[in-house]
């Protein structure tokens, strides 16, 4: 994950000021996966045994078909690898009259 801000600000012709920040928080990752596929022996077989009405499926010709078997899910998103963080500040000065 990685974000940026850039703010500039000029007061008239006598002072620019510049900031920049950068923060790395490294990859987010899914922890602690698990699987669990439709163990319930009635449900799988009727899964098993239905067949597509070609009739019904007719306006879904173009699109794709998912059918879902099984379910991965995670507990929580985990952080990892380098975390960097940057600022940047110019500030110029000059002396109008």
């Amino acid at each position: 994950m990685f974000s940026s801000v850039d703010v500039s600000l000029e007061a008239g012709r006598c002072v620019n000021v510049k900031i920049k920040t950068a923060d790395d928080l490294g990859k987010l990752e899914l922890g602690k996966l698990d699987q669990e596929y439709i163990k319930d022996p009635d449900l799988r077989e009727l899964l098993d045994s239905t067949a597509l009405d070609a009739k019904k499926m007719e306006s879904l010709e173009d699109q794709k078909l998912r059918l879902v078997y099984s379910v991965i899910y995670s507990e929580k998103f985990v952080l990892k690898g380098k975390r960097e963080h940057e600022v940047y500040i110019s500030v110029v000065g000059i002396i109008c009259r």
